[in-house]
């Protein structure tokens, strides 16, 4: 078995792979290192069989925990992702090394999803909104990072003095994209705009490129999104996961 984990901003999910079947996942808020008994459960449960791990990180100050869990308890030494991995991507862009990790992961899932048939741009609905741009080829040409949606009402809430804080759980699209009251209008402000943002970099990156890109969504919002936009998209979660997992494999392989 392969174990994943993924340290985000605001959430640490860890997957545990059966092939390239995702048979667990455990989820850890990220500003807590979690109880060491937590994690340890997880290993009793599947017998400390773990064959290679691999670790995502966008919070360095998490990582030594994380390391020395695993090798205390595992005696495995965890494989970091960063922009010097070997993946069967090419990295088109400047200092690749300063590529973050989670945004490697979704670009390698949503290549293998893909593989020499389609183009495609996954865009990652987390603490911050990222896409990245993956031809057929494997190129990876870069992408884009705006605030996330629940970022933008954090920072509209901090950066005025009487509009309440909308937290994930209330976020969602009003009916009316005119608002009736100061919460309807926040959300109408929050959500529409970030799907007609989502929606009009797709058709300019395709422009500008002059290719036809399959879309992939996923990240805690993408939910919201993907049932209101009017664009053929999928949507797969723990996308990271996946990729730290494909990662691996071909690391193994290669």
């Amino acid at each position: 078995m392969i174990l994943a984990i993924d340290i985000g901003n605001s959430f640490t999910n860890v997957g545990l792979f059966k092939g390239n079947k995702l048979i667990y996942k455990s989820k850890f808020p990220s500003i807590d290192k979690p109880d060491e008994s937590k994690v340890i459960k997880i290993f009793e449960k599947f017998s400390f069989n773990f064959k290679a791990i691999g670790i995502s990180s966008v919070v360095p100050e998490n990582n030594p925990y994380w390391k020395a869990v695993l090798t205390n308890y595992l005696n495995v030494k965890p494989l970091f992702i960063t922009g010097k991995t070997k993946t069967p991507l090419k990295l088109k862009i400047d200092k690749p090394q300063s590529l973050g990790s989670d945004r490697i992961c979704n670009a390698v899932a949503g290549y293998q999803m893909y593989r020499h048939k389609h183009n495609v741009i996954i865009i990652d609905f987390g603490t911050a909104t990222t896409y990245d741009v993956v031809l057929k080829n494997g190129d990876y040409l870069g992408g884009i990072i705006s605030p996330g949606i629940e970022t933008s009402s954090q920072s509209l809430f901090l950066k005025t003095s009487k509009l309440p804080l909308l937290t994930y759980r209330k976020l969602n699209f009003p009916k009316d994209p005119i608002g009736r009251n100061t919460a309807e209008a926040i959300r109408s402000g929050i959500m529409y705009p970030a799907l007609d943002s989502m929606e009009n970099m797709i058709r300019r990156i395709e422009k500008f490129l002059k290719v036809k890109l399959n879309v992939i969504l996923t990240g805690g919002l993408s939910s919201l999104i993907y049932k209101k936009t009017s664009l053929n998209v999928i949507r797969k979660q723990d996308l990271v996961l996946i990729g730290i997992n494909y990662i691996l494999r071909y690391n193994n392989e290669h």
